[in-house]
């Protein structure tokens, strides 16, 4: 009963952090411009929803401390089974709480680039430009864990660069979607799309160091407990950043990256639309999460990869549900480069199972024991993103 419980939240709620984002830097409202009080602004504030994320995932400590006082309570009404419980439960080396602000710091440089590129780019073709973790992890795991990948996986990630192609002409070549800047032009996608892969690299950068440094204590540390730890060192150096941000150049291409956080606070007291849309892009995280956990538990990681290439169809059904049907300042509009974007997203489809292993080749040799697919770790279920 779990089992479809649990990938159902991981579609939905995954499907909701993107959609959330991107409407997010579609709201706006006027007042807090101290140089021009009457414009209307938009909320594109890329790092305030970085910390928000981050918000969002120390949330999980919540969850793990609630658990845990259930399990106490459980504890004490079968006292005699007490002490087999202890040891049942092993603890976490000391060095892995300290040691989880590495993934997090890199968690946050993905995060604050792809929620840059999600200004010029949209939902649907950023969460396909996700799927090239799987190209550079690879890669990574080839040159820096020295782990030769068969040829099958490399024959995969040729599918995937091949299906981000066709993703990357989709969005340069389409029609402007609502809710993106009116100078979003080819130019300024074209970065977004740089930007979206630049943060992915980070990701893969962090999943190749959980890989290498955390495998052997995965089982000793519960994930919502992990993962509520990297949301509070992500919180702390979301704020270095915020402060860094406050005080960058307002023009040239450096510009984009500006982010008054003050502005930012007056907006959400000025507006209860957008305070309400971030309270529910952190429950938004916060469940994702939890429900990507319990995927990955009772199922397989496998299965978790190829539930993601799902939620990138989910993504663009719900923008143009949005866009048509809901709000037409919001979503996308289907048009000829939307057909592109599915053969895009099929293509990907068939890369990530032929990576799993799941499709089989002809004249490729598939190892008995070729288990879980380098794109995911237990962080990654943080992914906010």
């Amino acid at each position: 009963m779990l089992v479809p419980i649990a990938v159902s939240c991981m579609l939905i709620f995954g499907m909701s952090t993107v959609v959330t984002q991107k409407v997010l830097f579609s709201l706006g409202t006027t007042g807090c411009s101290s140089k021009h009080p009457q414009k209307f602004q938009k909320f594109a504030k890329p790092s305030f929803q970085t910390l928000s994320m981050f918000v969002g995932m120390a949330l999980c400590l919540c969850v793990f401390y609630i658990t845990k006082l259930f399990k106490k309570k459980d504890k004490k009404d079968a006292p005699l089974l007490n002490d087999k419980l202890q040891v049942e439960q092993p603890k976490a080396p000391a060095f892995i709480y300290m040691i989880s602000a590495v993934p997090s710091l890199c968690d946050l440089c993905a995060t604050l680039l792809l929620n840059i590129s999600l200004l010029f780019i949209s939902a649907s073709v950023w969460q396909l430009l996700r799927g090239s973790m799987t190209v550079f992890t690879a890669l990574m795991s080839r040159f820096i864990l020295k782990k030769a990948l068969p040829r099958f996986k490399w024959t995969a990630v040729a599918i995937i660069v091949f299906a981000l192609t066709i993703v990357g002409a989709s969005s340069l070549l389409g029609p402007t979607q609502p809710g993106s800047a009116p100078s979003t032009d080819t130019l300024l996608q074209l970065f977004g799309i740089i930007v979206a892969l630049l943060g992915v690299v980070f990701q893969s950068l962090q999943v190749t160091f959980e890989q290498k440094l955390m495998a052997d204590y995965t089982d000793d540390i519960p994930p919502a407990l992990l993962v509520g730890i990297e949301g509070l060192y992500g919180m702390i150096f979301t704020g270095i950043i915020l402060y860094i941000a406050q005080h960058l150049p307002q023009h040239g291409m450096i510009g984009h990256f500006y982010e008054n956080t003050t502005e930012s606070l007056c907006m959400l007291g000025k507006s209860n639309t957008i305070l309400f849309t971030v309270i529910i892009y952190c429950f938004f995280i916060l469940a994702y999460n939890l429900s990507g956990m319990y995927v990955t538990k009772f199922l397989s990681a496998v299965m978790r990869s190829a539930l993601e290439g799902l939620r990138t169809l989910t993504i663009l059904m719900a923008n143009l549900i949005i866009h048509y049907l809901i709000n037409p300042g919001f979503g996308e509009i289907w048009s000829r480069w939307t057909v592109v974007e599915l053969l895009g997203f099929a293509f990907l489809i068939v890369g990530v199972y032929v990576y799993n292993g799941t499709i089989k080749l002809r004249g490729m040799h598939y190892p008995e024991e070729d288990k879980a697919p380098l794109v995911v770790s237990n962080h990654e279920l943080s992914d906010d993103q």
